[in-house]
């Protein structure tokens, strides 16, 4: 069997790293963004390999990044209370989450950002993503070869868009992906 080819429905391969990418591909994750105002007019910001909700009382969300990544280091020297922005991009935002995953990835551009303020609490998230959560820290550990973040959610705003979508290592839209699937 080709590497690149997956198993027959039945069949099953061993959990190595190589195996475990190949399953995970087969599954259309939405594509998120993390920002971290550093300072007025410092934005940092990074796609993530993945985001999930895991409570709504609290509300709470988790996701996780490469532990040798400069967001995760920017986020360890972080306050544990620094507010946090996560985007989940729309279906025309594929070049801004293809940039933001390069590990040489480009300085966040401006005109890619706008405010998502809660009270006393203030983020940066991707303008025109379908959906923006503001979020603080609760708990971060090192998982295997990433850090996991569990972040309680003070705001959200969402927007009439339809989701970007991670499938087969491509960046597609809900219509894609479903065309992309074997019949």
């Amino acid at each position: 069997m080709p590497e690149h080819a997956m198993p027959a429905a039945g069949d099953l391969r061993s959990a190595d790293p190589m195996a475990l990418r190949q399953a995970m591909s087969r599954i259309a994750w939405p594509v998120s963004v993390l920002t971290l105002r550093e300072s007025p007019g410092v934005v940092h910001a990074v796609t993530l390999s993945s985001l999930i909700s895991v409570s709504l009382e609290p509300p709470l969300v988790l996701f996780s990044l490469a532990l040798a990544g400069s967001m995760a280091r920017r986020l360890l020297d972080a306050d544990i209370d620094h507010p946090l922005g996560l985007s989940f991009l729309s279906a025309s935002q594929a070049s801004i989450g293809a940039a933001l995953a390069r590990p040489d990835r480009p300085p966040v551009r401006s005109d890619w950002l706008c405010p998502l303020d809660s009270g006393p609490l203030g983020g940066a998230v991707i303008a025109g993503s379908t959906v923006q959560l503001l979020v603080v820290t609760q708990r971060r550990r090192a998982e295997g070869d990433h850090l996991v973040v569990t972040a309680r959610v003070h705001a959200t705003r969402c927007a009439n868009e339809l989701p970007l979508l991670y499938h087969e290592r491509a960046f597609v839209g809900l219509a894609h992906a479903a065309a992309r699937m074997p019949r």
